[in-house]
């Protein structure tokens, strides 16, 4: 019944996949936000063979309406991300971690590089990050442990103290790896933040400073601009 509803709502497309043409010569609301990535056209934009065209761009034919749009990060993020330390020998490898639903990474895709510094707040809690770091080195990814406070409190002080990115590291073992949300000030955070599980994190802090490291973020069903992807196979397959 919900997926009836649904289309009664405008959620189909009435376009013919295998020629392009508009159902009665005339576009349907879905259609006023099927957005072709490529040429940067929604489909009553297009001509019949444009259309056609659009209808096999795989990974390239979105839906950018803009309800949609907000939730997509929350929804469709692929969080799961593949943290690469590059340094020294005894930490090198690939590590599971998972992105923010904040901050740089909850909006771009990105790529962060750099040396791994543990923060010090001067406090009975110096790892946490829940105060206004002390002796931070600008330009440094932050590993902060979790706890105490607000992901987006921590992220927030160490974009203050001049870091580039920030590393969470799990207080406790989970099988899931934590999904951050910003909190109250979370909003003003724009580093990329990422959290690593607890074994793996009590493996990399022995050696900082001194790690380095580069993170690549995947995603799944969302696109590098923001918008949920259409399902676009070629050839069509309805």
């Amino acid at each position: 019944m919900l997926h009836e509803m649904g289309h009664g709502l405008g959620f189909a497309s009435f376009v013919d996949p295998t020629t392009g043409i508009q159902w009665g010569g005339m576009p349907d609301i879905f259609g006023h936000f099927t957005l072709d990535m490529t040429s940067g056209l929604h489909w009553p934009e297009m001509t019949n063979n444009q259309r056609f065209a659009s209808a096999t761009n795989t990974g390239n034919l979105l839906w950018d309406g803009p309800n949609v749009t907000d939730e997509v990060p929350e929804t469709l993020y692929g969080s799961t991300m593949d943290l690469e330390m590059t340094a020294p020998p005894s930490v090198a490898g690939h590590y599971d971690a998972a992105g923010a639903i904040f901050g740089e990474v909850h909006h771009d895709p990105v790529s962060f590089s750099g040396d791994i510094e543990v923060v010090d707040t001067g406090t009975a809690t110096p790892t946490d990050g829940c105060d206004p770091l002390i002796g931070f080195t600008a330009g440094n990814i932050a590993f902060i442990d979790r706890g105490t406070c607000e992901f987006g409190v921590k992220a927030l002080n160490a974009q203050d103290a001049g870091a580039s990115a920030a590393i969470i590291a799990n207080d406790r073992e989970e099988t899931v790896l934590v999904n951050m949300a910003g909190g109250v000030v979370g909003d003003q955070v724009t580093i990329p933040l990422v959290a690593l599980g607890q074994d793996d994190g009590n493996l990399i802090r022995p050696e900082l400073p001194g790690a380095s490291v580069v993170s690549l973020l995947a995603r799944w069903g969302m696109h590098d601009a923001g918008y949920a992807m259409l399902y676009a196979p070629n050839p069509v397959e309805p």
